[in-house]
């Protein structure tokens, strides 16, 4: 599996699928069976406001806690509500079952470095982490906001309309995925030269729907050109020629 494999994953996790944050979950269907399981199997899922969301679940709902969401990716998450994890293996795939602390641990590189971020990069603060997906947005499975699998702006990055935003301490690459391939650029960017007019170059129409985030270290390598800046005012970056 490649980095991009992760996040395209994760992504659709939390753009088609129905889930909800159950602590100690990898993916599994919200089905009577493991309601009861999930409800009863720690301190966190016992307390009665996350019991009552638990089983007012509907059973097409998956149970995810923010490792969760990663192992049950690596672990082959299918989204099959027929199966107990959704189709995820346990420790499957040569990944152990670790924590977010853990898999942080097994990182063969941790940076700080947010303008270098590689999609599928593993995000981590104490306590938690979540998915660099590429555009400067992450995908999470947290309590907070909508209560499952959903997309957040990066804020090392910046903050994105319409989405909430996190700031994380650290990135790093988990060492069962080839990052070697490189993050695509959006759909809807195909040509940056067209893209820019006027005297500064402002590049225009590259955000669309998605409001994307266009990456430093491809600007530089696509364009020939030598700084980005972030206009906060019309939303754009401003390209400066060399």
């Amino acid at each position: 599996m490649t980095g991009n494999d992760l996040a395209k994953k994760a992504q659709k996790i939390a753009e088609q699928y129905s889930s909800l944050y159950v602590s100690g979950c990898f993916g599994a269907p919200m089905n009577a069976a493991n309601k009861k399981r999930y409800a009863n199997s720690n301190a966190y899922n016992r307390r009665p406001e996350r019991q009552d969301k638990i089983y007012a679940a509907a059973a097409n709902t998956f149970g995810f806690d923010c490792c969760g969401l990663v192992k049950a990716i690596l672990w082959g998450w299918t989204g099959d509500t027929s199966q107990v994890y959704g189709g995820a293996v346990y420790q499957s795939n040569g990944v152990p079952d670790l924590s977010e602390a853990g898999l942080w641990s097994s990182c063969t590189k941790h940076s700080q470095d947010f303008a270098s971020v590689p999609a599928g990069a593993f995000l981590y603060i104490p306590g938690h982490c979540g998915v660099y997906i590429g555009g400067g947005l992450a995908a999470e499975a947290t309590p907070k906001w909508s209560d499952g699998v959903q997309l957040s702006a990066v804020a090392n990055i910046g903050q994105q309309p319409g989405y909430n935003a996190r700031s994380w301490s650290g990135w790093g690459l988990l060492p069962w995925l080839d990052y070697s391939d490189p993050e695509p650029l959006p759909p809807n960017v195909k040509d940056f030269n067209l893209l820019c007019n006027g005297r500064d170059k402002t590049a225009r129409g590259i955000y669309e729907a998605g409001n994307w985030y266009i990456r430093l270290r491809d600007l530089e390598e696509r364009l020939g050109i030598a700084t980005v800046d972030y206009n906060p005012v019309q939303g754009l970056p401003v390209i400066n020629s060399k």
